[in-house]
């Protein structure tokens, strides 16, 4: 299942596909920087309530950073059902309102400002 989407705020924005797999998934796409502040998208991985795994990535000022990576506990027997994503600028607390991948039979395509 292939999931598309973009993520903007903070002067900056990520976009992305997750490529969803039995115990870990792909994510791949990039993240961008517009204001000259950095920029990081944070990635959690949950399966219900609980966290399994996490990672972020950062574009520094004016940067468009590409990423592809592996999310999620290999070890974990029906792995996670959920990529919560997040941007914010580097450095602050402030972050965007989360946009929520599911792992599900629906391709999602969301935009977030």
């Amino acid at each position: 299942m292939l999931n598309g989407g973009t993520t903007q705020g903070c002067g900056g924005q990520a976009i992305g596909d997750v490529i969803w797999g039995n115990r870990t998934s792909t994510v791949q796409g990039t993240v961008a920087d517009y204001l000259a502040r950095g920029t990081t998208v944070c990635f959690g991985a949950y399966a219900g309530a609980t966290k399994i795994d996490s990672a972020t990535r950062t574009a520094s000022a004016h940067d468009d950073v590409p990423f592809d990576f592996s999310i999620g506990d290999p070890d974990r027997v029906g792995g996670f059902d959920r990529l919560k994503i997040t941007v914010c600028e580097s450095g602050k607390t402030y972050r965007t309102v989360p946009v929520n991948a599911d792992r599900d039979d629906d391709p999602e395509y969301f935009v977030q400002m």
